[in-house]
């Protein structure tokens, strides 16, 4: 939850910056590059943050566990807690690389139709609604799919 209000908060601020430009009568954000720039650099630089902390905090409990579990090992831990905490991790990896495939398709097919029925404005807002929505169900009906095989 603090992650979703730190994003939304920073996202706000960019904004609110932006909104201070003596030219504010004529902003249009598909038609100033300054303004879009601006947010993809921002994008861009909260995209690398999440990936480079990510890979430090795995890397960080990867050593962790390591260290316990010879530990654990060294000073002759019953078996069963041993099991237990040697035992991997149930990953999803699959599922999480559909869910990602389909939102992404659907984002760059809605972007395609944004593109298509110019001028933008609140149409574009909905065709990239409806076409996130499509994704997401279409990753809900290829995942029931697939639990049933």
């Amino acid at each position: 939850m603090k992650k979703i209000k730190t994003t939304l908060l920073l996202i706000m601020i960019a904004v609110a910056v932006q909104a201070q430009d003596e030219n504010q009568n004529n902003f249009d954000p598909f038609k100033n590059r300054e303004f879009l720039m601006d947010a993809l650099h921002i994008f861009t630089m909260l995209i690398a943050i999440y990936i480079i902390t990510t890979f430090i905090l795995n890397m960080v409990k990867a050593g962790l566990d390591s260290r316990l579990r010879s530990r654990l090992i060294d000073r002759q831990a019953p078996e069963n807690i041993v099991m237990q905490l040697l035992k991997p991790e149930k990953k999803e990896g699959g599922n999480t690389i559909l869910q990602w495939v389909c939102t992404l398709a659907s984002i760059g097919i809605g972007l395609t139709l944004v593109g298509f029925f110019k001028p933008f404005g609140l149409h574009s807002v909905a065709i990239m609604a409806f076409s996130i929505a499509a994704g997401l169900l279409s990753y809900y009906w290829f995942s029931k799919k697939r639990d049933n095989i």
